[in-house]
């Protein structure tokens, strides 16, 4: 999958999923009797976990949530990349 590429590339471990059958908090339009499904996926070495959308399928549960993990994936290259380009942490990693 994409998540699992991106990871592997970045040299972490693949993450870890797992999806869960939901019982409280359901959607409005859930039908009585029909289940509901979240994906989880975490990053033990980042400390990350993200939580999908629920879904009616365990398929779709996961696919959430890996869209949902890239997206932090972003955040997180990004506000790493602000943190480096600010002007205190560029004069503090300047040759003296």
């Amino acid at each position: 999958s994409l998540l699992n590429d991106v990871v592997r590339r970045k040299g972490f471990a693949q993450p870890r999923t797992d999806v869960i059958l939901c019982k409280d908090d359901l959607p409005k339009e859930a039908a009585k009797g029909q289940s509901w499904f979240q994906g989880v996926i975490s990053l033990p070495e980042l400390g990350l976990q993200v939580h999908g959308a629920m879904a009616t399928n365990k398929s779709e549960a996961q696919q959430q949530a890996a869209m949902k993990m890239l997206q932090r994936l972003q955040q997180e290259a990004e506000s790493a990349g602000a943190v480096w380009q600010h002007p205190l942490c560029k004069s503090a990693m300047a040759p003296a």
